[in-house]
């Protein structure tokens, strides 16, 4: 039966009226059925990362854990799926980790090189054709985060209490060690989340006191105070593709944005959680936010109007680890303690497109008028011809 349909001046809804006299709203943003499930990790799945390409995902679980303390969180043997994103099939067999959970996953620029912290003393840097990996002798203390400097010259990677930048060419780390101790008070505040600046020059990181501290790369000096403004542990942060804001996301169920030159928050916190914050990631085009919780709940969000791009998506049925957007930015992964990673349409473009290929003429005029009052009148769909 063919359908009459039209978008919102937005895009983010559509109108179709059926033949049979009916007519439904859809909301183009929350249709989680069309998200695609990639299954074959046994355990949690922790980490996960876009290639630059964007035609690899990889994803870091537990293959084995520790036989005395089943119903323990401990690992002592864990795996990372590449997964090819057209066949949507693993690229061969997994990579396998002898050194616990594997927390962090990070590209090379030029996607060559897979790098890997997980909860033992080894960060590990995989060569993503030859699988072969060379293992970078740092500090005896679990590894939470790990990232690239835009050049690829330089691996930070936040262990325990400790920021470590790492020449990549060398395998060695780059000068003295940075600390999150203050010898003054005698508080560790422990690293959850690193990220550097789209220019190179800044890193930030989230940390389990509710902080996030900047750092100058080039001084490996601390710039300013810390900033504060969350009540818990902030587990990730992420910078706007200009560099310009900085999005802090924290157990305290909340995201704050951050004017990084004023060093002050954008607004209030972006409310819509029900548990805590554990991933948050701009997309590459700079129009969407988008974040995963402890609840399994995933929501994305208008970067500029700050609010949620309609109802949060909710398929998965365990804690969200981690979420991640491809370049072109039309989709989002996200990876679960559910031991899936499911892939979200969140291009527009695609949803109309494939609105068209269901429906079977455009509104007619009257229709339109009654349903988009004051709306210039247009064909839709450039394969129907105009309604009558």
């Amino acid at each position: 039966m063919g359908k009459d349909q039209a978008f919102s001046p937005d895009g983010k809804s559509l109108v179709s009226g059926s033949r049979d006299g009916t007519i439904i709203v859809w909301d183009l943003m929350t249709a989680p059925h069309l998200g695609q499930i990639l299954v074959g990790h046994t355990d949690w799945v922790e980490s996960l990362a876009f290639s630059p390409d964007g035609r690899t995902l990889a994803s870091g679980s537990c293959k084995q854990r520790y036989a005395i303390y089943k119903n323990d969180k401990n690992c002592d043997q864990s795996e990372i799926y590449l997964w090819d994103l057209v066949t949507r099939q693993p690229l061969g067999n997994p990579l396998v980790d002898e050194s616990g959970w594997v927390r962090s996953l990070a590209f090379s620029p030029d996607g060559k090189i897979l790098a890997s912290g997980t909860d033992s003393n080894v960060i590990a840097m995989w060569n993503v054709v030859t699988r072969s990996r060379l293992d970078l002798g740092g500090p005896v203390l679990p590894t939470r985060s790990v990232t690239f400097s835009p050049d690829g010259k330089v691996l930070a990677s936040g262990s325990g209490t400790i920021i470590v930048l790492w020449d990549v060419a060398a395998g060695k780390p780059l000068g003295q060690l940075l600390s999150e101790y203050d010898s003054a008070s005698g508080y560790v505040s422990a690293v959850e989340s690193v990220v550097f600046s789209p220019n190179g020059k800044m890193l930030a990181s989230g940390n389990s006191d509710g902080t996030i501290i900047l750092l100058d790369v080039a001084t490996r000096q601390i710039i300013g105070q810390p900033l504060k403004g969350h009540t818990d542990a902030v587990h990730s942060v992420a910078f706007s593709p200009d560099g310009k804001t900085l999005a802090s996301a924290s157990e305290d169920n909340t995201i704050i944005l951050w004017d990084v030159l004023t060093r002050q928050p954008l607004g209030p916190p972006l409310m819509g959680h029900s548990g805590g914050v554990l991933g948050v990631v701009f997309s590459p085009d700079s129009r969407m936010l988008a974040s995963g919780d402890w609840d399994g709940t995933v929501i994305l969000w208008d970067s500029t109007t700050r609010q949620p791009l309609g109802q949060p998506f909710r398929v998965h049925t365990n804690s969200v680890t981690g979420v991640a957007f491809s370049r072109d930015s039309k989709t989002l992964a996200s990876s679960s303690r559910d031991k899936t990673i499911i892939l979200w349409d969140v291009s527009v473009e695609s949803w109309k497109a494939r609105a068209c290929e269901i429906v079977g003429r455009n509104l007619t005029r009257a229709e339109w008028e009654s349903f988009l009052p004051g709306q210039p009148y247009r064909k839709t769909c450039p394969q129907w011809t105009e309604g009558k």
